[in-house]
């Protein structure tokens, strides 16, 4: 789904357009926007500044794709910035499960080691391949060997970068009602 806001009054006449940047850079139109309200185009409210819609965006090769937004209006056109979409390749069953396994080792330590230490052992895990530190020292990002990206939220309560609760697995013999 794309949604683009657009900030000036816009006439009957007016078009904004989903553009494909190619290979050689150029934009090639792919999909109309609309403010009509209709979901099946992806648009919530008729007439609120955003123009949507629903596109299924097919490949089998990764990498980025980047997209524009083009709005003409009168003798007037205007370009947003590139809008960049990575493509992953689909993990497989024994990947996910690596993965599941990889953010319960991460659990187990996140509470035990400050974020320059956390960084410290993740690089050192067989199933990175990077990982840093947030500018403000509250977060730190990491990336498997597969290309998933993840993140953890290290603050203290109430900073800024800190989780609102830390989500702990119920026990087995826990009930919630």
């Amino acid at each position: 789904m794309f949604r683009i806001p657009v900030e000036q009054y816009l006439d009957a006449q007016s078009m904004v357009t989903l553009m494909k940047i190619d290979e050689n850079g150029q934009a090639l139109p792919i999909a109309r926007l609309s403010d009509d309200g209709n979901l099946y185009n992806g648009d919530e409210l008729h007439g609120d500044g955003v123009y949507s819609t629903l596109l299924a965006v097919g490949t089998t090769e990764t990498g980025e794709q980047r997209y524009r937004a083009e709005l003409k209006h009168a003798d007037e056109t205007s370009v947003s910035s590139d809008i960049v979409v990575r493509v992953v390749k689909r993990s497989s069953p024994l990947e996910r499960t690596a993965y599941i396994e990889l953010i319960n080792k991460i659990q187990k330590q996140e509470s035990e080691l400050s974020a320059k230490e956390m960084v410290g052992w993740l690089t050192k895990q067989p199933e990175i391949d990077s990982a840093g530190e947030s500018a403000t020292g509250g977060s730190v990002w990491y990336t498997t060997k597969q290309g998933t990206r993840g993140a953890l939220l290290l603050g203290e309560a109430g900073s800024k970068g800190a989780t609102v609760q830390k989500w702990r697995r119920p026990s087995p013999n826990s009930c919630s009602l």
